[in-house]
């Protein structure tokens, strides 16, 4: 009796694993639409894909680390630790909400203050940094919630961007033009457009570098 009963689990073991998602490649993931994109040829490097129930699962074919992004009711939601050393951790929320990306970039002692903090909101032709306080996040409080409200009203909380005074807030608009798989950083001022930089793009495209801003600081 005690084999009819292993060959029963082993044979349920064996249906569980089958019937679970597995990661599906494709050329790249575009995170305004949450969705991985394929070419007829997929070239390295590319993007593994899982999706299981609310939660898609992500991996870069050079990187082992899986980037885990979860349904929220307004919007999907990952978190990242870009860089960590001794006594300091550089932290990304990410927040895809509207075919926006949203990143709320902030360090993070030991002691669990934080501060140089920054919000790159992102869209396919445009991004706008806003350089906040220390204060102006009030974690524990919808963290989402507050950065939205920072968003829509950035310029009547944040004033533009300039050399000739001392801002601890400030804010910078950028424009980004693609042409093929060069992108093109241009930032916006009082003074009209100005060149940034040029990058060439990976076959990952802005899922890798998000427009040079990011990079930038």
């Amino acid at each position: 009796m005690k084999y009819i009963y292993l060959l029963i689990f082993i044979l349920v073991a064996c249906f569980e694993a089958n019937s679970q998602p597995k990661f599906v490649k494709y050329q790249t993931f575009d995170e305004y639409k949450m969705q991985g994109i394929k070419d007829k040829r997929i070239k390295y490097p590319c993007v593994y894909i899982k999706e299981n129930g609310d939660t898609i699962f992500v991996r870069k074919s050079y990187d082992k680390n899986i980037i885990t992004y979860i349904k929220k009711p307004d919007y999907w939601y990952t978190k990242q630790i870009i860089r960590s050393f001794v006594k300091v951790s550089r932290i990304c929320e990410r927040f895809i909400y509207n075919d926006t990306i949203i990143d709320y970039e902030y360090i993070k002692n030991n002691n669990g203050e934080i501060f140089g903090c920054y919000i790159f909101v992102h869209t396919k032709t445009s991004c706008l940094v806003l350089t906040l306080s220390r204060t102006d996040i009030n974690h524990t409080e919808d963290v989402f919630k507050q950065i939205k409200k920072l968003i829509n009203n950035y310029k009547d909380f944040f004033p533009l961007y300039s050399t000739k005074e001392h801002q601890p807030r400030f804010y910078e608009f950028y424009l980004k033009h693609i042409d093929k798989n060069i992108l093109t950083i241009y930032e916006v001022n009082e003074q009209g457009r100005t060149y940034v930089a040029s990058k060439k793009m990976n076959h990952l495209g802005e899922f890798d570098n998000k427009g040079l801003i990011a990079w930038w600081y």
